[in-house]
């Protein structure tokens, strides 16, 4: 979509937002109790046909059906988030969310985010974008314990996504040696992530302002492997995957505090030249000044 979409969200008795993914505008628009519960949802997909304009449209009043008879939210939640089936891809217009494997997958992960504080579902921690700090990029993002808690929740979601990626694709074990030695450097690479993003966990959640140095050399070794871990071995993975990950790590750099040139080799090794400089524009509002 344009650069018209906004995130518009006016708050009190609900919010709307409009967001696009994958090029389909969609809009969400909630009801709230007295309490700041959610009590109704609507979902409308202005320039789709009618078939899946209603089909959408049931599915919210359902939910809302659901929410009314006290069905909670986190099982919708549950059941809905990381569903796949098209269009899926790119999400402009949402702060807080970058990629999405369906369009219920991005609706289920906004109202997660906005009711259920479910960080872990979020790409980008809005408080991150409006709090960045003018200091060094590779230190930013420590000032406090709770921001520290929040970098090493996303390490761990990034962590075991990576660990799930490794278990469902065991069984895809290529058959001739060249593509094998590939795929089993690929796997030690990945391995080697996970083990850097559970230390660098770890390391977080130490509150002794004596680690602060040794956290930054990791973060920066980090950002290093995780560049050249996409540039290797991007065009290995399924489309839908790596365009999570890559989310995903791009996400956890921007909770860093890392600058977009942190991010750009891992966007340009998944999504191509046209798309980064698609991309710089769309965020320009969300880099540093």
């Amino acid at each position: 979509m344009g650069d018209h979409l906004k995130n518009t969200v006016s708050r009190g008795q609900g919010y709307n937002q409009t967001a696009s993914l994958g090029g389909h505008a969609i809009e969400v628009s909630t009801q709230e109790d007295a309490a700041g519960k959610l009590i109704s949802l609507a979902i409308t997909l202005p320039k789709e046909g009618s078939f899946a304009r209603g089909l959408i449209s049931g599915i919210a009043s359902s939910v809302s059906i659901g929410l009314e008879h006290g069905v909670p939210l986190e099982a919708y939640v549950d059941e809905f988030t990381f569903s796949k089936f098209e269009p899926a891809g790119i999400v402009s217009g949402n702060p807080s969310i970058k990629n999405a494997t369906s369009m219920l997958d991005y609706v289920f992960r906004e109202l997660a985010i906005t009711y259920l504080q479910r960080d872990d579902l979020a790409h980008v921690a809005n408080s991150s974008v409006r709090n960045r700090s003018e200091e060094d990029p590779v230190s930013a993002g420590l000032s406090s314990m709770k921001e520290r808690e929040k970098i090493a929740l996303s390490c761990v979601f990034m962590s075991r996504s990576l660990e799930t990626y490794l278990s469902e694709t065991a069984h895809r074990k290529p058959n001739d040696e060249g593509s094998l030695d590939d795929w089993n450097e690929m796997r030690v690479e990945i391995e080697y992530l996970i083990g850097q993003l559970n230390e660098l966990r770890s390391m977080l959640l130490v509150a002794e302002s004596s680690e602060r140095h040794s956290i930054d050399e990791k973060k920066q070794r980090l950002f290093d492997r995780v560049g050249v871990f996409f540039t290797r071995h991007s065009d290995a993975m399924d489309t839908s995957v790596k365009m999570s990950l890559a989310a995903g790590f791009v996400g956890l750099f921007n909770l860093m505090g890392a600058t977009m040139a942190v991010a750009t080799p891992v966007v340009l090794a998944v999504f191509g030249g046209a798309t980064v400089v698609s991309l710089l524009k769309g965020s320009s509002s969300e880099l540093p000044k």
